[in-house]
């Protein structure tokens, strides 16, 4: 019987946690009669699982997070600091490289890096794409005809995609939004 106790503690259901140990009684003691604690007890239990039963939910009560879990979120928070440092890092390497070149180069640098897999989502994705509308006005600037109706609509629409573009992005951030809000304003759509 002490070998059968000992295999019974080391179960572990589904997820891996321990079982609850639960005692069985003998039939002789489990038919005795109950005195009036336990019978209140009894159906304080009753009703708790009525009630469960009649609503559909349990209680919500604060989760508690296994030590597994813990260490699964610290390990993907730890990776998420690394990605973000090198992403930062690679940024500034390619803002450094464009810089000196001139600003019709630098678009198509630009567009170059956008099918890039870092900058497909996260907050990298949002800055490439507001500098590549800074960018988009910087060329629409220095274009000597810029003040023609067929200008302003090539750049008009180009910008406008790229903040389609970024209004669809889930890693849109608040400041990004204000951003956003400027470059409209300067387009005549506020």
């Amino acid at each position: 019987m002490s070998v059968l106790q000992r295999q019974a503690e080391t179960l572990t259901g589904a997820h891996g946690t321990p079982l609850q140990q639960m005692v069985i009684l003998c039939a002789a003691v489990a038919r005795k009669p109950k005195d009036a604690s336990t019978l209140g007890a009894q159906a304080e239990t009753t009703a708790a699982k009525s009630s469960y039963r009649a609503t559909g939910k349990k209680d919500k009560k604060a989760e508690v997070m296994s030590s597994a879990d813990k260490i699964r979120l610290a390990n993907q928070t730890r990776k998420q600091a690394e990605k973000d440092d090198s992403d930062l890092q690679w940024w500034k390497d390619q803002l450094r490289d464009t810089q000196e070149k001139p600003t019709i180069v630098q678009v198509v640098v630009m567009k170059n890096l956008m099918r890039n897999k870092r900058t497909k989502e996260g907050w990298l994705s949002v800055e490439a794409r507001l500098y590549l509308i800074h960018l988009e006005f910087s060329q629409w600037l220095a274009d000597p005809a810029h003040e023609t109706a067929t200008v302003r609509d090539h750049y008009s629409v180009m910008t406008m995609c790229i903040i389609k573009d970024l209004f669809d992005s889930k890693a849109l951030f608040p400041t990004a939004v204000r951003k956003l809000a400027t470059c409209l304003a300067a387009l005549g759509l506020e």
